[in-house]
């Protein structure tokens, strides 16, 4: 199925090829030529390759090196009157009226971002005219007010945030649109969040830096915890999101967050995506400083504008170093990124090249700590190459707009180990790789273990696209589409173990083994798009309609994905859009071929501490737990949007449903074996002892944990954006979002549990219970006050938060079984007629009542953020969290009756920046 539908998508393609050509034959007429010159308004020296583009087609193209352009008009745009933006790096960008006849080449002056702007933004922005639904944009100056080290500091500020104090000691994943608090749905909800860096989509699918996940209990490797250390969790995110450690913002120009409903252009993902668009274009060389408690960081970067026709390369440095506090260096993470970005044209601009490469190194690590006696300590490295190439063309015959076609490549070495000295009895263990009865050995129980990881994820992506604007009567069109084709597989060596100093030796769930991961199989993923940006009138009202169709090839899942929004201004003020799309996420390596596991079932211990006498008989059963039909995650988003614009401000209120199905869990399994037991015969002085079969068998059940589908999660709610204009008299403006959510979380599958172990004489061991659904709610919200001066090139923002719901609902259990397991492990259900059968009655677990735990009060905090230009080369940055040291304190009862305390809020947090332009 899977291949046919390759050949008739690309069969699809190659008609809408041709008919791009046939519609440029009836609606492809050029009317008029604009000529116009980009300059800066404070030097008056022109801008070389500036971007240009007419808005109602986002028809664009790019200044010469002197910062000239032509651009021919359509004859479907009006001709009098059009909008024409232009943006430059470090520029702030222009969006102008083009009202005609015009005459010679127009001078487009562009002014500096500074805070010396009468306007300037500070903030995130919610984006009005987008094709995609629920935009947020955060530019580069918003950026530079934040004054973090990664985009954790940014994202914590959208609808849903919470303000942290920035540390770098732990994986650092983010959400959008879920109140879940399940450990399972948050990382769904990350995993499902595509992350695109200049075109070029980024790919956690063959991480696969875990142990092996079918044994229960088992993950990726952590950093030491317990009383001596503290506790900082994994070190890798295997079928989870990104790091966003990995990402510095110094060379980040714009990042748009899509909360609701994507283009069809962007596919592999359910829950929203990350855009981050880098600099290009000739800047002066900059750096940057700052310390904030733990965490060191500085960063260097400039545009260079190459000679002739070479066009712009631009280079960027970051280097991080971070420790929970200067006393304490045991535990520190370090990030090295570099990256080069060099754009050029040819055939006298038709022809666009954009190459970016970037290079990065993190370290993440716990030092042995020489007080201790257990030399544990934990090392994860990453290394990172990303090279994306893409070639634009843009025809002077005018059969399409746009064509252009890109290859991506990224290169990973990943490398994970930890290690602790054991201090315990003798132990018994196999080393066998095979299934089979086999004499296994004694080891002492004293001895250094370690584990090594090893991944080289490598995936490459090829994609082509096609645009074309043209019209139909009083609409006008954008028409677009695309192939693409992704391959993904880890090269890695994989799980590197020595079987001879285990970590833990298991009797019923599986051993740890080696594994190559270079056996499991690469990830081949195909997709195409197709879709119109439409607009025109509605008497005087304007609307445009988006509508897209995606169909995508995953783990030979076949899914079709449709997206649309409409967006129609009613009045004057108010605009309503809405919109609909679905969306599939592939599951990753990781879940679909976690390796063999390795049961070792003891048979007979005999250990009279005498090597040669000593007998440890262990039968070694290798059992493959992939999953066999694992599906793609599937993602349904639905929205309201009512934007109202007045002299009072701007405000969006949004309604949101998003359902996911299909999600991804771990299920806890079992699998029978049945072995003969044995017993021992004789004990000859001197040599092993002399055994056999006792004539009898066992049955062993046997506990493992595979990828499923079957979790849903079921999210609503509310947003509010608002904001004001500047008031001139107090130089103050007001920014604000907040965020209503409800999430019912369910499960298609239920869960084996064993009997207490006081009816283990009982005939029944395992009985198989549906399990409690879990409801969430959230509401909370920020207001920042943006103070700024531009006679003093001052800006201070306040941020206020305010937490007035958190809440979980858990629904009732009566404990009542509804199937029990035989020997065998075969399941049989039980009537319901019979549940109150005293056959059954010792099956029968707690009842648990349905209970809510609330939020007790409403809280808040303040963050403080000051940035000033003490001349047009030097600025300062400070920053303040938790400003008044708000730490509210409530007492709670757990389910058992034992009180604890907490704290809410962290302590103050403090940081200073230093900003160099030379």
């Amino acid at each position: 199925m899977i291949w046919i539908l390759r050949k008739a998508t690309i069969g699809c393609f190659i008609f809408l090829l041709s008919s791009f050509c046939a519609i440029q034959k009836v609606n492809a007429q050029y009317t008029d030529i604009l000529a116009g010159k980009v300059i800066s308004k404070a030097s008056g020296k022109p801008l070389p390759y500036a971007n240009v583009m007419i808005r109602p087609i986002n028809k664009g193209l790019i200044s010469d090196e002197q910062g000239k352009f032509q651009i021919a008009i359509p004859n479907h745009i009006q001709t009098d009157t059009f909008k024409l933006s232009l943006s430059y790096v470090g520029m702030r960008a222009l969006d102008t009226l083009i009202v005609g006849p015009w005459k010679g080449n127009i001078i487009f002056a562009l002014e500096e971002e500074n805070l010396r702007l009468k306007e300037i933004t500070t903030t995130a922005t919610r984006l009005s005219d987008n094709n995609s639904s629920s935009v947020i944009e955060i530019k580069e100056q918003a950026i530079s007010q934040m004054q973090g080290n990664s985009l954790t500091e940014i994202f914590q500020t959208l609808p849903g945030g919470k303000i942290l104090n920035p540390e770098f000691q732990s994986l650092k994943t983010f959400n959008l649109r879920t109140a879940s608090e399940s450990e399972t749905d948050l990382q769904n909800n990350a995993f499902g969040i595509g992350f695109f860096v200049d075109g070029m989509q980024l790919s956690n699918d063959v991480n696969m830096q875990s142990r092996n996940p079918g044994i229960p209990g088992a993950g990726p490797l952590s950093h030491p915890s317990g009383s001596f250390y503290s506790d900082r969790g994994n070190g890798d995110n295997p079928s989870n999101g990104f790091d966003l450690r990995q990402f510095p913002l110094d060379d980040i120009e714009s990042v748009q967050v899509i909360q609701g409903v994507p283009t069809a252009e962007y596919g592999n993902l359910t829950d929203g995506a990350v855009i981050i668009k880098t600099k290009t274009g000739k800047t002066p060389f900059r750096g940057r400083f700052s310390m904030a408690y733990g965490n060191t960081s500085a960063a260097l970067g400039k545009g260079f504008l190459l000679p002739g026709k070479w066009g712009t390369l631009n280079a960027s440095l970051t280097y991080l170093n971070s420790v929970p506090n200067k006393r304490n260096k045991i535990k520190s993470f370090n990030r090295l990124t570099g990256s080069l970005r060099w754009v050029s044209f040819l055939a006298d601009k038709q022809l666009r090249n954009d190459l970016k490469v970037t290079i990065g190194r993190n370290l993440d690590q716990t030092k042995l700590d020489p007080d201790q006696g257990d030399d544990r300590k934990s090392k994860f490295e990453q290394t990172q190459i990303r090279i994306h190439e893409e070639l634009a063309y843009l025809p002077s015959n005018n059969w399409v707009d746009k064509i252009s076609g890109s290859f991506s490549l990224s290169y990973e070495k990943q490398s994970s180990y930890d290690q602790q000295y054991l201090n315990s009895g003798v132990k018994a263990i196999s080393t066998a790789l095979e299934s089979g009865t086999f004499e296994g050995e004694f080891i002492p129980g004293n001895y250094l273990s370690f584990r090594s990881i090893e991944g080289n994820p490598v995936t490459t992506t090829t994609a082509l696209k096609i645009k074309k604007s043209f019209k139909t009567g009083s609409i006008d069109h954008l028409l677009g589409a695309g192939l693409e084709y992704r391959f993904s597989k880890n090269y890695g060596d994989g799980r590197v173990y020595d079987l001879r100093r285990p970590r833990f030796v298991f009797d019923r769930y599986g051993q740890e083994r080696p594994y190559d991961f270079k056996d499991a199989p690469a990830q081949k993923n195909f997709g195409a798009y197709i879709q119109d940006a439409m607009s025109g009138r509605l008497g005087s009202r304007k609307w445009t309609l988006y509508a897209g169709l995606r169909i995508d090839a995953q783990n030979n899942w076949a899914t079709f994905s449709p997206r649309t929004t409409f967006n129609i201004q009613v009045t004057k003020r108010i605009k309503l859009k809405t919109a609909f799309g679905m969306s599939s996420k592939a599951p990753s390596s990781e879940m679909l071929y976690p390796g063999p596991l390795y049961f070792d079932i003891p048979l007979l211990k005999y250990y009279p501490n005498d090597p040669d006498e000593n007998l440890f008989l262990v039968h070694t059963k290798v059992f493959e737990a992939r999953p066999k039909n694992l599906k793609v995650q599937r993602a349904t988003n639905m929205e309201l949007t009512m934007e109202y614009n007045s002299s009072f401000g701007n405000l969006h209120i949004t309604a949101f449903r998003k359902r996911v199905d299909n999600g991804f869990q771990r299920l806890k399994k079992y699998v029978a074996y049945e072995l003969p037991v044995y017993e021992i015969a004789d004990t000859p002085e001197g040599q092993k002892p002399i055994y056999q079969e006792s004539g009898k068998t066992k049955i062993h059940a046997l506990q493992y944990r595979e990828a499923t589908n079957g979790r849903h999660s079921n999210n609503y709610g509310i947003e509010l954006y608002y904001r004001s204009p500047k008031i001139p008299e107090l130089h103050t403006s007001f920014t604000a979002n907040f965020q209503y959510i409800k999430s019912n979380t369910f499960n298609d599958h239920g869960e084996i549990g064993l009997v207490p172990e006081e009816h283990y004489d009982k005939p029944i061991q395992y009985a198989y219970y549906d399990k409690p659904n879990t409801q969430y709610e959230k509401l909370g919200g920020q207001i920042v006050t943006n103070h700024h001066f531009p006679q003093l090139g001052l800006s201070v923002n306040l941020r206020t938060e305010l937490f007035l719901m958190n809440n979980t609902y858990n629904s009732a259990w009566d404990g009542t079984p509804l199937g029990y397991y035989t020997d065998s492990f075969e399941y049989i259900p039980i009537p319901k007629d019979e549940v109150d059968n005293p056959e059954y009655s010792y099956l029968k677990r707690v009842f648990s009542e349905a209970s809510t735990d609330k939020l007790p009060f409403v809280y808040g905090n303040l963050h403080l953020r000051i940035k000033k230009e003490v001349n047009r080369n030097l600025s300062l940055s400070f920053r303040i969290n938790n400003l008044l040291n708000l730490r509210p304190r409530y007492k709670y009862t757990d389910f058992s009756g034992k009180e604890y305390e907490e704290q809410l809020n962290q302590t103050p947090f403090y940081g200073a920046e230093i900003n160099y332009t030379f």
